[in-house]
C-alpha cells in the first residue's frame, strides 16, 4: 500500500512530461466553439445536428465565421436484426453516416467520416415503434454531435 502511495506522486510527473494536456482543460473552449461556423444540412436529420451542434456553443461568436464546419452525404440506413419465426422483425439497427470536414481560410482542417450507431424495438404498436425509432435517431444524432465537438477541438489545438 505503501509503495502505491510512493509510486503515485512519479506517474503523475511522468503524465506531465510527455505533453498530455487534456482537451477540455482550458476554459476557452467554448470560445474556441463559438468561432466555427456550422453550415446548413439538409434533410430532417441535418436539421437536428445543426440544432443540437448549436446548442453546443458552435457558432455563437460574434466574429463566428473564421472556421466552417461541413456536414455532407449525411444519411440513415436501418438494418433488421432480430427475426422472430414467423419472419418479422423484433429489433432494428439504425445506422446515421455522414462526412465532416472543417475549413480555415478554404484550406481543410479536418476530413473525417462520421458514424453513429443504435437499435429499438420493433414493437407490435406502430406508434410505440415509431416512438422507439424517434428516441433512437436522437440518441444518434447526440453521439454524432459528440463526435463532431472532439474532433473539432482536436483540430483546432492541433493546429500550428
Amino acid at each position: 500500500m505503501q509503495l502505491k502511495l510512493l509510486l503515485l506522486p512519479l506517474l503523475i510527473l511522468t503524465l506531465s512530461a510527455c505533453g498530455f494536456s487534456p482537451v477540455y482543460s482550458t476554459k476557452n473552449v467554448s470560445t474556441e466553439l463559438s468561432q466555427i461556423t456550422v453550415r446548413p444540412i439538409p434533410e430532417r436529420t441535418g436539421q437536428l445536428l445543426r440544432n443540437n451542434l448549436l446548442d453546443r456553443g458552435f457558432g455563437t461568436s460574434s466574429q463566428s465565421g473564421a472556421l466552417d464546419l461541413k456536414v455532407e452525404n449525411l444519411r440513415v440506413t436501418e438494418v433488421d436484426l432480430g427475426i422472430a419465426p414467423d419472419n418479422t422483425s423484433t429489433r432494428r439497427q439504425l445506422t446515421v453516416l455522414g462526412s465532416l470536414r472543417l475549413y480555415e481560410d478554404d484550406k481543410t482542417v479536418l476530413d473525417r467520416q462520421i458514424v453513429a450507431r443504435t437499435s429499438y424495438n420493433v414493437l407490435l404498436s406502430q406508434y410505440g415503434t415509431n416512438v422507439s425509432r424517434d428516441n433512437a435517431l436522437s440518441l444518434a444524432i447526440n453521439d454524432l454531435a459528440r463526435q463532431i465537438e472532439t474532433h473539432s477541438l482536436l483540430a483546432i489545438k492541433s493546429r500550428p
